[in-house]
């Protein structure tokens, strides 16, 4: 018994009785810029991510018909066609155009390119490597069901934030008075435009490469409604060369309020010696010519052929 919805895998703008003017809400003599914004609402209205999860099924299949009705009526040529026929006219299984027929020369069996407009839909929590499938949308032989469209997400990398599973991590840099002090303020912008804002009180002393756990603010999940967590990766920003008076007095006071330094290590002999800021560690071994220097060595087992042990 038909209950009136949707076939399997097919939209309610393909079924043949339905206006796909009325889908969108415009008369038929609406012109192409009246059928853009009719579509935008009601894409909007139905997108499967602006309504709860138990309405979501629902609503995929209204944003798929209304998707469809619109990359017909944009189209002179296929709105000609509809506004003549209907929907019959974009039914394959009645032949070339379809409205039956031989197809004239080809007797049925032409191809003909075409260009479509596909509009994709990306759940939320979407991981690299996903894939969607578009069923039908592939190329179609005569006589043959049509293929399949597979795309394979491919992940931009973000300049702010690092995604492991549903998991996000970020630098969250501070000043060092603010790692000695404490703060009370936005510490970065999250993908939804959000400013994340942390209150750090004081005494309590944040340090280089640790982490702060912010829960539920990570990824939002394909099911459920439980996010992901955010991690920030400290990074102190030590002020620049000079930044303090060179009076002694500026540096006294400063002392003061550290820490004292760590007890002197005693030697026999000491060496005063000069040396150079901003070094690069990657040049290390290029002085003395080690063969290392710039590779990248692995630990491996010697052969057989290496030396042995000397048997008494």
């Amino acid at each position: 018994m038909d209950s009136g919805g949707p076939s399997s895998g097919a939209t309610p703008a393909a079924d043949e009785d339905v206006d796909l003017y009325e889908l969108l809400g415009v008369d038929k003599s609406a012109s192409q810029d009246a059928i853009k914004k009719a579509y935008r609402k009601a894409a909007l209205q139905h997108h499967p991510d602006k309504v709860p999860e138990e309405r979501r099924a629902e609503s995929e299949v209204k944003f798929k018909a209304v998707t469809q009705a619109y990359e017909i009526l944009r189209d002179e040529q296929k709105r000609e066609l509809y506004d003549a026929h209907g929907m019959a006219a974009f039914d394959p299984s009645r032949g070339p155009g379809g409205m039956g027929g031989e197809g004239g020369k080809c007797k049925g069996k032409c191809t003909v390119a075409t260009t479509k407009a596909l509009e994709v839909y990306i759940p939320r929590g979407s991981m690299h490597g996903e894939r969607i499938v578009l069923e039908g949308e592939g190329d179609q032989l005569p006589d043959q069901t049509p293929g399949d469209i597979i795309l394979v997400l491919v992940e931009k990398p973000n300049d702010t934030f690092t995604r492991i599973g549903a998991d996000l991590s970020a630098d969250l840099t501070v000043t060092v008075a603010e790692a000695l002090a404490g703060f009370s303020r936005v510490v970065l912008k999250h993908l939804d435009g959000r400013g994340i804002h942390i209150d750090h009180p004081r005494g309590k002393v944040l340090r280089p490469s640790e982490v702060i756990k912010v829960p539920g603010e990570g990824m939002p999940p394909k099911r459920g409604e439980t996010k992901g967590d955010l991690y920030l990766i400290v990074k102190i920003e030590f002020p620049t060369d000079g930044w303090l008076d060179s009076d002694e007095k500026s540096y006294d006071v400063l002392k003061g309020l550290l820490p004292p330094p760590a007890d002197p290590i005693v030697a026999e002999e000491v060496d005063e010696v000069e040396y150079e800021k901003d070094a690069d560690i990657e040049e290390m071994g290029a002085s003395s010519g080690d063969p290392r220097y710039g590779q990248e060595w692995e630990d491996v087992d010697e052969d057989e052929g290496g030396p042995q042990c000397a048997q008494q």
